[in-house]
């Protein structure tokens, strides 16, 4: 349930939650007297760079921990000094920065989105090659990282190279930092490649799941607070009662594509959409790992999602996929106006494939393009609606090419 938002407590909460947070995170690290070892690649924030590791076996690398979980106990002490020099950096930054004085590596190079700080660490090592690779989709929801850029430096930064999923965001990136572009695809939707359709499969539609469980309040225009969590489960229930009913038509099978992997997660999700519903069973597909969905991606050839990087990596691959992004229409949170497909090119609000509306006319349209248009129009929709969003490369062909040129000896396939 909604209420009427207080601003001050409000903004006062969030300062809370964000001290509480960075102390939560200093008590569960691990503090260890080791160093990192010279190398001549470092991989940026190994969260996120820990699915891409099988690109690196043939080459020397380390890592850098970037959410703390471990702590260098000599990195920090001479952090403490560094932010002397540096007092407008974060301590947090000062430790990166020595901690990348230890490694000593030819490139860095992060996966990381929304790490802007990255995007400025040429400065401090103007000799080193930077590359940043794009991982996941950006919907256009502010703050986003370049409109975040752009508020806290006045200045472009140097980085190498941008790999980028698609051409659409050379422009976004080009007016925050100096930079050579790659539109390379999403390197892990690469390296799966579609598998022969059967007929059986042809007939299925799989619901994308963006399940999770959270305690995130969210500001709407009306400067109400809402739950995410309960928000979030109207926009699910809202499009799952119109994507059941489709489905029923039009003789197609739903399924859900779970979000989680682990046994636990699963298992809640699995009773989240089995209780959504008296009348209408969603059934949850197995999933035991992060590329799993990869796998579905490549057996299946129908989508639907709200806004998920997966259902971008399906378009890529030639998939028809039904955009349902509908979380401003439905709910109208604060600064997501721009929260739409395509983002951020200047599309129509509801046009062939997707729809930023939720009412059901729109939905409809949306869902009867997407799975029930000719070959010839998908096609030509595809050229000019999703090539310039992300393309697909497969083994990734054209990047290993690239990482040649720049000497770097990468096992992308």
């Amino acid at each position: 349930m909604s209420k009427k938002i207080n601003l001050n407590t409000f903004v006062e909460e969030r300062k809370s939650d964000e001290i509480k947070r960075k102390i939560n995170i200093l008590i569960k690290s691990r503090f260890t007297l080791a160093s990192l070892k010279k190398s001549e690649v470092l991989l940026y924030d190994i969260e996120v760079a820990s699915f891409y590791l099988k690109m690196f076996k043939k080459i020397s690398y380390e890592t850098l921990d970037t959410r703390l979980k471990k702590i260098h106990i000599f990195s920090l002490l001479k952090a403490l000094l560094t932010k002397i020099k540096y007092n407008k950096l974060t301590l947090k930054q000062c430790y990166i920065l020595e901690q990348i004085k230890d490694v000593n590596p030819k490139y860095l190079i992060s996966f990381t989105n929304v790490d802007i700080f990255f995007w400025t660490l040429k400065k401090y090592f103007p000799r080193k090659k930077f590359l940043v690779f794009q991982t996941g989709a950006i919907n256009g929801h502010t703050p986003n990282p370049f409109s975040s850029f752009k508020e806290k430096y006045n200045v472009k930064f140097k980085v190498d190279y941008v790999f980028t999923w698609g051409k659409n965001l050379f422009k976004m990136y080009k007016d925050c930092l100096d930079c050579n572009l790659f539109d390379s695809g999403s390197l892990l939707n690469n390296f799966f490649l579609n598998k022969k359709l059967t007929k059986k499969k042809s007939r299925y539609i799989i619901f994308i799941s963006q399940y999770k469980k959270s305690s995130v309040l969210l500001r709407t225009q009306n400067n109400d607070i809402v739950s995410q969590k309960e928000t979030f489960h109207k926009h699910r229930e809202h499009l799952l009662k119109i994507i059941s009913k489709f489905c029923k038509s039009k003789k197609f099978k739903l399924r859900i594509f779970p979000r989680s992997y682990d046994l636990n997660g699963w298992l809640n999700e699995k009773d989240y959409y089995e209780k959504m519903f008296k009348d209408i069973k969603l059934p949850l597909m197995k999933r035991s790992g992060k590329n799993d969905i990869y796998k579905c991606l490549a057996e299946y050839q129908n989508f639907i999602t709200i806004d998920s990087s997966s259902g971008y990596e399906a378009l890529a691959r030639g998939k028809r996929v039904c955009f349902l992004n509908i979380k401003y229409s439905f709910s109208k949170f604060i600064n997501a106006e721009n929260h739409r497909y395509g983002w951020p090119k200047k599309l129509p609000i509801n046009f062939a494939f997707w729809s930023s509306s939720h009412e059901k006319e729109h939905v409809e349209n949306a869902l009867n393009f997407a799975f029930l248009s000719s070959k010839n129009i998908w096609k030509k929709i595809k050229i000019n609606y999703v090539d310039p969003i992300i393309t697909f490369d497969p083994k990734n062909k054209k990047l290993l090419k690239k990482m040649k040129d720049l000497n770097l000896k990468i096992n992308i396939q």
